[in-house]
């Protein structure tokens, strides 16, 4: 639509200018790498036992980007090859996110506190039960399928106006899971 071409023009310029005015900035955390780069602070996690098919999928805000006090990029440093950062607005960011959800739409969860949004032991069960079918219908238990966790990084206001754009453009019946953390 023309307002969706609108926003992506005005959010590209921003980020654009945005890359040219901290170009002297560290490029993983953003900071300044005379005085406070982070990243000697941030290893890598190679190995999570369980977790080898998990991908974090960062959908951050223009807004965000390139912010030091950002703090969704340390995923991107720390699961290096499991984190894939797209940016919200910026030119065919949102059609490589749509294209990744409608992939395997049953393996992916968006992580959003909404009134329908189930626990993550909850949508982890729901994904078990699944493959179980898969592959007793196969035959091949081998492979596992990638589980996809979508983060919106934002203030809540910004999330929340992702979450909708993401709607409106998937409508409702082709939109993940949402999962919740439950503080238990």
């Amino acid at each position: 639509s023309n307002a969706l071409r609108l926003q992506e023009a005005m959010a590209t310029l921003n980020l654009e200018h945005k890359m040219a005015a901290r170009q002297n900035r560290c490029p993983q955390c953003w900071h300044s790498p005379q005085s406070s780069c982070i990243c000697s602070q941030v290893p890598a996690i190679e190995c999570l036992d369980g977790l080898d098919n998990v991908e974090i999928i960062i959908w951050m805000h223009h807004k965000e980007y390139l912010g030091a006090g950002n703090s969704a990029k340390l995923l991107l440093k720390l699961l290096p090859g499991r984190t894939v950062l797209n940016i919200f607005g910026k030119k065919g960011d949102m059609d490589r996110l749509v294209d990744t959800i409608l992939s395997d739409l049953n393996h992916t969860a968006i992580l959003w506190p909404g009134e329908k949004a189930v626990s993550v032991r909850d949508f982890m069960e729901q994904v078990h039960t699944e493959n179980s079918h898969e592959n007793s219908d196969s035959n091949n238990g081998s492979s596992l399928s990638k589980l996809r966790f979508l983060l919106l990084d934002g203030t809540y206001a910004t999330a929340r106006n992702m979450y909708k754009s993401l709607r409106k453009r998937l409508g409702c019946s082709q939109m993940p899971t949402t999962v919740k953390v439950d503080p238990a």
